[in-house]
């Protein structure tokens, strides 16, 4: 097994004569190391790190000394891979341009004083006991609830983060509107915790960070809401944060609704699952033209989110329209995936439930990805149509110990404040 590795910036270790946090600081790095923790300091150069460490926190030999610049970069292009944790504890604007440069995750070292824009993406730790909580956590962040890879005609990938269903109440409930509005409280406030919205977006970076397909996204998507005149404020916010982390991609929307339309939730589920259904979106949703200029699409590899996952018939609409503009592959994240009755009970023809390979005791089901052909103006709302070519089912796969349910972002939570 390899080790996660952990950057300190060297302004988040020098706490001056503060005893506790000094005390503190030394608790954290044996207990990191325990957690099979790699520990690292970077400043400009060595004879700072060599004062505040060796003489002030007197931890000689626990960090392996990096400065700033190329030593830095490299290192971090060597170990970074994709399974254990590359973190970077940081204070000032450099180390947000590091952790964006390198897509690392990014630490906001709250126990001293942090650059504003490194308190407001990086994850907070208001102190090292905390941040070595926080970092236990993050490091077992990665398996998703829901991963489905589709059939051509580019790579795309389907991702749930959590369930749905252990939102909105016992495992085998059906309401999907009360699962919903759960999702978007937590992602609008918090549900009145601001914490638990910032545990959220800590588990998506966190397992976005350990999966490396998400270190070749260019552009951040979210999926248009059901008004064309409101957005999810909470999704727009979530696209800005990854969008800063990751150092690129177009700031205004690429996918716009043109005319508002009734909350899926409110539908026929029986309407929801036939081919027609998807008409409402085709309709209605249309590229911005914007992407016809200077945010051109041709090549890209794009992530597009949305806060929840059912039966996939407006990921199925935008995986249609951003083929049509030339991308080169597209990962679709939901930050929960919805599982009703029907689904589990296996009732529908779309849905079929077989032993599963992926987790002992789970189960799979068919996600249905519907094949259109786009013709026409795709930059103005009603100027194409979508012909439908045909239905393919392909293979979905949960994993039951990843369902991440509201008891999981309390847990985190209480370490965020």
């Amino acid at each position: 097994m390899g080790t996660h590795k952990i950057i300190f910036s060297i302004e988040a270790l020098d706490v001056g004569n503060d005893v506790e946090v000094v005390s503190d600081l030394r608790k954290m790095c044996d207990e990191l190391q325990k957690a099979n923790c790699r520990l690292q300091v970077v400043a400009k150069n060595r004879d700072r790190i060599s004062t505040v460490i060796d003489k002030k926190l007197q931890l000689a030999g626990k960090f392996q000394v990096l400065t700033y610049g190329r030593e830095l970069y490299e290192f971090i292009s060597e170990y970074s891979n994709g399974v254990e944790t590359m973190a970077i504890v940081g204070v000032e604007q450099k180390d947000l341009d590091v952790a964006a440069n390198t897509k690392s995750f990014l630490f906001a070292a709250k126990w001293v004083r942090c650059d504003d824009k490194v308190a407001k993406y990086g994850i907070p730790a208001y102190s090292p006991g905390k941040l070595t909580a926080i970092l236990k956590i993050v490091n077992e962040q990665k398996d998703w609830f829901y991963r489905c890879d589709l059939a051509g005609p580019i790579p795309t990938t389907v991702f749930g983060l959590s369930s749905a269903n252990h939102y909105g109440g016992s495992w085998h409930s059906n309401d999907e509107g009360s699962a919903t509005q759960e999702i978007r409280k937590i992602l609008k406030d918090g549900g009145g915790d601001p914490a638990m919205k910032i545990a959220l977006k800590c588990q998506l970076l966190a397992i976005m960070h350990h999966t490396p397909e998400f270190k070749e996204v260019q552009d951040w998507i979210i999926a248009p809401s059901s008004s064309k005149k409101t957005l999810n404020d909470g999704l727009v916010e979530l696209k800005e944060h990854l969008r800063s982390l990751t150092n690129g991609g177009k700031r205004e929307p690429v996918l716009l609704r043109g005319t508002d339309v009734t909350l899926s939730t409110t539908c026929n589920q029986d309407d929801r699952q036939s081919t027609e259904f998807i008409q409402r979106h085709f309709e209605t949703i249309h590229v911005n033209p914007h992407c016809t200029i200077r945010g051109r699409m041709d090549g890209r590899v794009v992530c597009v989110i949305d806060d929840y996952l059912n039966y996939g018939n407006t990921f199925e609409t935008l995986r249609s329209l951003l083929m049509a503009c030339g991308v080169q592959k597209i990962l679709m994240v939901a930050l929960a995936k919805f599982r009703n009755v029907k689904e589990m009970e296996h009732r529908h023809e779309n849905y079929r439930m077989i032993d599963n390979i992926y987790t002992p005791g789970g189960f799979e089901i068919e996600y249905k990805q519907q094949n259109y052909k786009i013709d026409g103006d795709i930059y103005a709302c009603g100027g194409y149509t979508a012909t439908h070519i045909s239905n393919t089912l392909i293979e979905a796969k949960f994993r039951e110990s990843s369902k991440r349910d509201k008891n999981d972002l309390k847990k985190l939570a209480r370490y965020l404040k």
